[in-house]
């Protein structure tokens, strides 16, 4: 096929508009894309911060809630009669294998803190 210069295609076809959008066209598309981007905006809106007057109070009782956890914990522990002696200690480390007991000796001997 041999190509066509351009003054030859324009006799052949003509300068009128070969593709033709239907009426409104353009005003639903832009009432479209202006939609989407309030939908888009809303989702990245900053969340409405809370009045200082709610801020500490939520401190409070989250403070609160932290000192109540606390007492519990050292209370349990404190108020708990399953002291654990040496001789529970020495019984734990015979039912250990021999692997696991060089192990243990071997982490003690290389811990810091009992060579103060």
């Amino acid at each position: 096929m041999e190509r066509m210069d351009e003054k030859t295609l324009l006799e052949r076809v003509g300068k009128r508009m070969p593709y033709m959008m239907p009426e409104g066209a353009m005003e639903e598309m832009k009432s479209q894309v202006l939609g989407r981007l309030q939908e888009e905006q809303a989702a990245t809106a900053k969340p409405r911060r809370l009045s200082p007057h709610w801020t500490r109070r939520m401190a409070v009782g989250f403070s609160a809630a932290a000192l109540l956890a606390v007492a519990f914990v050292v209370g349990n522990h404190f108020l708990s009669s399953n002291d654990v002696g040496m001789d529970d200690v020495e019984v734990a480390f015979a039912e250990l294998s021999d692997a696991d007991q060089a192990y243990v000796l071997s982490v003690y001997d290389d811990d810091v803190f009992f060579e103060l």
